[in-house]
């Protein structure tokens, strides 16, 4: 498990989306 702050994972997650725009977010690897 490693934290990806990459936009193209965000897109996954809605949520993740949203945190993306404050360029500090922290998501799992998508399976």
């Amino acid at each position: 498990m490693r934290p990806l702050l990459i936009t193209s994972s965000s897109a996954h997650s809605p949520a993740t989306r949203n945190g993306c725009q404050n360029g500090a977010i922290i998501v799992p690897a998508p399976k």
